[in-house]
């Protein structure tokens, strides 16, 4: 049986100009993009999931390991990387956000390695423009979690994988690559298994399809398993010893199915809802495109959305949820819409319409930089206990409400050198016993600092802030969802 040829589309020829202009091209996109991720990479205060990353950190890679193992829902390998920058260069904002960063630049080239495995260079470019000024990446290049680093590394096992797909059936080094790319991806975050059977799943379709029963061209899926599985070995105890844990804890603070769903869309293009309209139907026509010239890529991103969006559909009510567990999947819905342009078989024309289709990306991402590098995104913790400081007395009282975010409390006030008196609790209940304390004691003024989450360790109910709303005075809000009150009446 004749071997059928990979299903690629025939690109226009380059002009020898271009040999030289794309690697230029591409270092000024990942310049811009670095200087947009590393700007004000210290600017926020850390929020409670940043603080955990630092207790885990910490830690050493042994103890990090077995803290997994007893329920932190994250495996280890983030926090490993963690670790070692911390005992280079020390913690503090800077250095716990210097691995997202970088892999949120590494996205850019990643990205156009994509793009050009797919089409050709003209997709490429427009693929590593889009991740160069996306909003969603940026963001997630300035928080000190796994998500942009997760992106980075599944970006870079489907260019794996595709080169695998290009060079046959039969075993090649790219197969052994991707898989152990896969099981990196897998280390750094549980949601990557789905990633995981998405390539594995296509792989073996795609193989059927084009060899049918010369089984001998399942070995390089089948060495694309091993090298995923040895490695994945340790991580496939954890998460079967987590699971039944994390199942029955609930849902407590996810979002829904829908709001994770649509809020990946909407983040994906660029917060504009023109764009949301605009890249539905420029995915729909770079679809068909896509069946056309790479029915194989089509039907890569068809079991990856559907594999994600059902994935996110089921496990939305078993566990907390939330969009960015979903960001690593975006190439699956970026692809069709960047690579509808490399159909225009006249290179002038082609070019005009791409620098046409930059300038619509580029319109809404404009005012959104000017504010988030001016205004405060997370909750300004860096400030409110300054001001908190200059406040208070020794023997003055702090309630923080809730008490999980204590570890951001932590980070910015020490209530010892401070003279004061630090309790925090999750419900009123709670809030009233500790104001009965302080009056029994009689000693110093209290302040309450309380966080907008602390509905959630209410039942969804507001009656906390309700309470703070009648008897104490209000002083003042911090950035997003924090406020502080005084005294009580």
């Amino acid at each position: 049986m004749t071997k059928p040829s990979v299903n690629r589309a025939c690109n226009p020829s380059t002009p020898a100009t271009s040999v030289y202009l794309i690697p230029i091209v591409l270092a000024c996109l990942t310049l811009i993009g670095a200087a947009l991720r590393f700007y004000h990479l210290d600017y926020n205060s850390l929020w409670l999931d940043e603080t955990s990353t630092y207790a885990f950190s910490n830690m050493s890679p042994i103890a990090t390991f077995e803290a997994v193992l007893h329920g932190e829902w994250n495996p280890p390998l983030f926090y490993w990387l963690e670790h070692a920058i911390i005992m280079i260069m020390g913690a503090d904002e800077f250095t716990l956000r210097l691995i997202p960063a970088i892999a949120g630049t590494l996205t850019i080239p990643a990205f156009y390695l994509l793009g050009k495995e797919v089409y050709d260079d003209t997709t490429g470019l427009l693929m590593a423009v889009y991740a160069t000024i996306s909003p969603y990446f940026v963001f997630y290049s300035q928080d000190a979690r796994t998500y942009m680093v997760l992106v980075v590394v599944y970006t870079i096992a489907l260019v794996c994988y595709l080169k695998a797909l290009s060079q046959g059936g039969k075993t090649n080094h790219y197969w052994i690559v991707t898989g152990i790319v896969c099981s990196i991806a897998c280390w750094l975050h549980f949601y990557a298994c789905i990633g995981v059977a998405i390539i594995t799943l296509h792989a073996l379709v795609t193989i059927y399809q084009r060899y049918r029963r010369e089984f001998a061209f399942y070995s390089g899926a089948g060495s694309y398993i091993a090298a995923f599985t040895i490695p994945s070995l340790p991580l496939f105890y954890v998460l079967l010893t987590l699971v039944g844990k994390r199942v029955t804890q609930g849902v407590s603070w996810g979002q829904s199915s829908f709001q994770a769903i649509s809020e990946f869309f909407y983040f994906n293009a660029f917060m504009a809802e023109y764009l949301v309209v605009a890249f539905v139907v420029l995915f729909g026509i770079g679809y068909i495109i896509m069946i056309r010239d790479r029915w194989e890529v089509a039907t890569l991103c068809t079991i990856g959305l559907i594999g994600i969006l059902g994935a996110t559909l089921f496990v939305a009510d078993i566990i907390d949820m939330h969009s960015r567990y979903m960001m690593f999947c975006a190439p699956f819905a970026i692809i069709p819409v960047m690579g509808i342009f490399h159909s225009i078989p006249e290179v002038t024309a082609r070019r005009v319409w791409c620098a046409v289709f930059i300038i619509i990306l580029v319109i809404p991402v404009v005012p959104f930089y000017g504010e988030y590098y001016t205004q405060y995104t997370k909750n300004d913790w860096r400030g409110m206990t300054s001001d908190l400081t200059n406040a208070t007395t020794p023997g003055d009282w702090v309630v923080l409400l809730p008490a999980a975010d204590q570890k951001q409390m932590a980070w910015y006030y020490d209530n010892v050198s401070d003279g004061t008196t630090l309790r925090k609790t999750n419900t009123q209940a709670g809030l009233e016993a500790i104001v009965a304390e302080w009056q029994e004691s009689g000693t110093g003024k209290i302040y309450f600092v309380k966080i907008e989450n602390i509905y959630l360790y209410n039942n969804k109910s507001h009656s906390v802030t309700e309470w703070l709303r009648e008897r104490s005075q209000y002083l003042g809000q911090y950035a997003v969802e924090m406020e502080i009150y005084g005294g009580v009446q």
